[in-house]
Order: structure tokens, then C-alpha cells, then sequence
């Protein structure tokens, strides 16, 4: 049998799985770690595309991306440059490079190239034993088997149509002297807007100003009672290159929209009526503004105001489950914004509040989104100072006991089992 030495890890193949065991000195054998999720079969074959050429490769790796949790293949052989691989993966799906690290660190933690103490590429001679140690903590001890989140969720689905005609019902409601209602020709601009929103290639398609300006100033006055096809509307053009616009016009960075958007959820949430529909159209809003650079700013320059208007009943324990799965959506996003950003406060927010939703829930997406979510937080920060402070935030609001299986309203199994047990080793 192969001997090794004291820590050492190796990958050993139990039939079709590739396994990581971790040699004990004192017992003079090896311990199993985990299986590496992921892992090729014998033979793995992968079919090429633009980035990566095809044929047989030691991992496959499935890591869960955008809106809809689609996996998308990260295929590495062990002869490759983790880094290397990353580019060619960011490349790919169109993801922000500054999300290398932490896909570099996925690929060496899951393949157990930095997993051994005496490789010289795992750390430099220099780093300190303490920074190691918090280092191997917050990485889960080397092996991981859910990966942190590199892009947003948004929300691009929906009927603009429907909107569209609701508008326009909404719109004869008001007096014709009234601010708020639309021109004759105002409600042309209005539609071609519509049009060009409802096309197949709506994120190629040129607004004009005129349009722009009925859409995002016009209809930014309406009172909250009629506000749920607007933000409809907006949340659809939150997502379009174009919106940059909206910046330049109002000369504050896009947050007018985002104080209206705010206004109206806070409205909804205060109303004794079921305001769930816009609580719904609000959030998505909000969270389609974490995609482009330019509205993602601004949200993270006012990210306190805006994840304090979360902190009500009517969003984390809403009946409606979609309200609660944007509502983690939004949070998600927070922590991939925050991913390489210097923040502590804002992470420590996002932390509470996808306590506060995860201690009631029982369904399983909505749960696992507030996962990763928490995942993200913990395993992204650059500096290890950062993550002790997490860690410590983590304690003092006791994130372990919404986890499973001391949390019992949610089983402790599959992937919802893989990312808390990551947690917990973050926790560490």
C-alpha cells in the first residue's frame, strides 16, 4: 500500500468517483476526507467549444450560474494551469474577471493541487502560520464540494405586453390636467418602447431619450396603488446596456429610480392590503441592478439604505414563495458584489437578514439560494482579517442553528446538505 506522509492528501479512484483521503501518522493509514464533487469518470469526454478543445479530461467540473441555476462545464485536466483554466472560463460565460481568484481556488481546492502542505505553490515560504491557518478555515480545509457565486441572478422573464395594457388602464384613470397622465404623444413613445422590450432582441435595440424620459420620469410619479407595471417595466430595462441613460439624466448615478423603488416597497410592506405583487416587481428591480457595473455601484454606495428596507416581515416571511426567493436573490447578489470589495458592514447586513430568512423556511431552492449566499459571503473576502471578523459576526447571531441538521425544518441532504456542510467548515 502506498505510505505517506503526515497530512499529506491524496486523490485515490473508488470506481467511478475520485476520492480525497489524508494520511494519519498516528494511525499509519489513510483517512477519507471526501469525495471530489465533480470528478471525471474514467474516461470523461468533453465535447469542445470556442475556449476548450475536445477530448478526454481528468475533472468536469459543474459549477451553478445565472438566473435559472444552469450548470455550466468547467473542463480541467490535472497537467493544466488552474489560472489558465479560469480565464478560459470567465471567457466563456461572459463572467467579470475579477472572479479568477476565487474559480482558481475552486479548481486547486477540488483537485487537490494546494491541498498538500509541502507544495511550494500552495502558499509562499513567508506567509505567516496564523494567515495559514485562517486561509485553509476559510477555504473549508482545501476541499469544498458546493462553489462560491460568481454572477448575479436577474430577473428578464415576463409580460411586457400585459404591462403595457395595464399602463395605459391605469393611465385613463387620471384627470387629463394631472401630472402624472401621459400625452397622446407620450403614450406613443410609450409603446414603442414596449415594442422594442417584448423583441426577441431587446438587448440590442436602441431607446431613444424621449421614450426613456416618459418611462423613467413620467411614470416614476405615479403613486404606489398603480406603480406594478412600471416597475415592471423598469426592471426589464434595468438589464439593457442603455440604461446608463438614466445616469447621465438625473446626474445622481441612477439613484432616483432606485429612492422610487424604495418608496414603493416600503409603501407595500406598510399597506394592510396584500401588496405582494409589487413587494415582487420591487425586488427584482433592485436585483437586476446588481448586473450592470454602473447600477451595481450605486447600489453598493447606498447598499445599508437599501438592505434595510429588507428587514420586514412582508419580504422574509412572505407566503408568496417567489418574494422570498428574490428576496435571496437580491441578498446573493449583495455578496457576489461584495466579493472583492473591502466591506465588512454591508456583509455582516446581508448576513443577518439571510439568517432571518433561512430560520423560518422550508423550501428547498429558496434555502439553498440563502446558501450560497452565505457561502459567498464567507469564502470571498481578500483579507483574512475580514474573515474573522465574519466568522465572528456568524457566532454572535448563531448562523449554525439555522443551519441542518440542527435547523430540522429543511432536510440535511443533497445539495442543500453539501453547502451547509461547507458552511460549517468555513465556521471553523
Amino acid at each position: 500500500s502506498i505510505r505517506g506522509q503526515d497530512g499529506e492528501m491524496k486523490m485515490f479512484r473508488e470506481g467511478n468517483m475520485a476520492t480525497v483521503y489524508t494520511w494519519k501518522q498516528s494511525t499509519g493509514c489513510w483517512e477519507r476526507v471526501g469525495e471530489v464533487v465533480g470528478a471525471a469518470k474514467q474516461s470523461t469526454h468533453y465535447e469542445g467549444d470556442a475556449y476548450f478543445e475536445a477530448g478526454e479530461y481528468d475533472h468536469i467540473f459543474k459549477v451553478e450560474i445565472g438566473e435559472s441555476g444552469a450548470h455550466k462545464p468547467l473542463p480541467f485536466r490535472m497537467s493544466d494551469n488552474p489560472l489558465v483554466a479560469a480565464e478560459k472560463f470567465c471567457a466563456r460565460e461572459g463572467i467579470n474577471k475579477s472572479c479568477l481568484e476565487q474559480i482558481t481556488s475552486f479548481i486547486r481546492r477540488n483537485t487537490g493541487l494546494s491541498s498538500a502542505p509541502s507544495s511550494s505553490s500552495a502558499t509562499s515560504a513567508s506567509t505567516p502560520a496564523s494567515d495559514l491557518k485562517d486561509q485553509w478555515a476559510s477555504y473549508g480545509g482545501g476541499v469544498s464540494k458546493v462553489a462560491p457565486l460568481m454572477q448575479v441572478f436577474t430577473f428578464a422573464k415576463g409580460n411586457f405586453e400585459g404591462a403595457g395594457k395595464k399602463i395605459m388602464e391605469f393611465d385613463a384613470q387620471f384627470p387629463e390636467d394631472s401630472p402624472a397622465h401621459l400625452t397622446a404623444l407620450e403614450k406613443q413613445y410609450l409603446l414603442d418602447a414596449l415594442e422594442k422590450i417584448q423583441s426577441p432582441s431587446f438587448m440590442k435595440k436602441e431607446f431613444r431619450a424621449c421614450e426613456l424620459d416618459v418611462i423613467f420620469e413620467k411614470l416614476a410619479v405615479w403613486p404606489s396603488s398603480k406603480a406594478v407595471p412600471v416597475m415592471d417595466v423598469w426592471r426589464a430595462l434595468a438589464l439593457h446596456p442603455q440604461y446608463h441613460a438614466v445616469h447621465r439624466k438625473s446626474g445622481d448615478h441612477g439613484w432616483m429610480t432606485v429612492v422610487v423603488a424604495l418608496r414603493h416597497l416600503k409603501e407595500a410592506c406598510a399597506s394592510q392590503a396584500d401588496e405582494t405583487p409589487l413587494i415582487l416587481c420591487c425586488l427584482r428591480f433592485l436585483a437586476n441592478l446588481m448586473d450592470l457595473t454602473t447600477n451595481r455601484t450605486v447600489m453598493l454606495r447606498h447598499a445599508n439604505v437599501v438592505l434595510e428596507s429588507l428587514a420586514s416581515d412582508r419580504v422574509l416571511t412572505s407566503p408568496n414563495k417567489n418574494v422570498r426567493l428574490t428576496a435571496a436573490s437580491l441578498l446573493a447578489n449583495f455578496a457576489v458584489a461584495f466579493a472583492t470589495k473591502e466591506e465588512t458592514e454591508g456583509r455582516i447586513k446581508v448576513l443577518k437578514l439571510l439568517r432571518g430568512l433561512m430560520e423560518r423556511e422550508g423550501d428547498a431552492d429558496v434555502f439553498y439560494r440563502c446558501l450560497l449566499a452565505v457561502l459567498t459571503i464567507l469564502a470571498t473576502p481578500p483579507q483574512p482579517q475580514q474573515r474573522r471578523l465574519l466568522r465572528g459576526a456568524c457566532q454572535e447571531i448563531d448562523m449554525a442553528d439555522v443551519l441542518p441538521p440542527l435547523n430540522q425544518n429543511i432536510p440535511a441532504e443533497g445539495r442543500i446538505g453539501d453547502a451547509a456542510q461547507d458552511i460549517l467548515l468555513l465556521l471553523e
